[in-house]
């Protein structure tokens, strides 16, 4: 990546301005919690190798994936979720029962999330979050991770055994490097990429009202 300040390029920030704003409206228009748990596909999205329909519904096991252009919000139990373009995440059964997601891990790309109240872990190739009734938005690239805790707790530990703990009201961000970078393995950064209308959308899909100001 080019920019210190930003995980996506300016191409890939206007791209994602412009859906924003469009998936916003969607969201805003789709059914309560107790319905299908997609809310909104566009674009290729494939679920378990299958283009994803929209009466699908989404278990634990299931890996997603999107293509350039695609993106997709959904829910599952208590949580929601909307995974951005050229992404792939899988969701982590719990080892007592497939029934119940005990976590994600996002292979590359990026994810918005909210969660109800548990634990639930997010793992990337530089971090893992234990996260406890958040928001959360991240991006994975071969080189760093940008996780932002939008409010809420969550545990950070670096692939490197470096750990940071996170509390906050209103979007605290870090980018976490590779073993061996200078300045440390996880570094402060700026809010990016992701907004609160979004967040409160997830929650809605949620069942839940929204946490910040849009």
């Amino acid at each position: 990546m080019q920019d210190k300040k930003s995980p996506a390029s300016g191409e890939q920030r206007r791209r994602f301005l412009r859906r924003s704003a469009a998936l916003g409206t969607a969201l805003a228009l789709s059914r309560p919690a107790a319905a299908a748990s997609i809310a909104e596909t566009a674009g290729e999205v494939l679920i378990n190798g299958a283009r994803a329909m929209r009466e699908a519904v989404i278990r634990a096991g299931d890996r997603i994936e999107t293509a350039a252009g695609a993106h997709i919000a959904f829910r599952v139990g208590n949580d929601a979720f909307l995974l951005r373009e050229m992404s792939v995440v899988v969701l982590e059964a719990s080892p007592g029962s497939r029934a119940i997601m005990s976590g994600l891990r996002l292979l590359t790309g990026a994810l918005l999330g909210v969660f109800g109240a548990g634990m639930k872990m997010i793992q990337t190739n530089l971090v893992t979050g234990a996260i406890r009734g958040t928001g959360i938005y991240v991006e994975v690239t071969a080189k760093r991770a940008y996780f932002c805790t939008c409010y809420g707790d969550v545990g950070l530990t670096a692939a490197d055994g470096a750990k940071k703990d996170v509390a906050t009201r209103n979007h605290s961000a870090h980018f976490v490097y590779p073993a061996g970078q200078a300045g440390g393995t996880i570094v402060a950064a700026d809010m990016v990429n992701h907004h609160n209308r979004e967040l409160a959308m997830l929650e809605k899909l949620a069942g839940r009202a929204a946490r910040l100001p849009t």
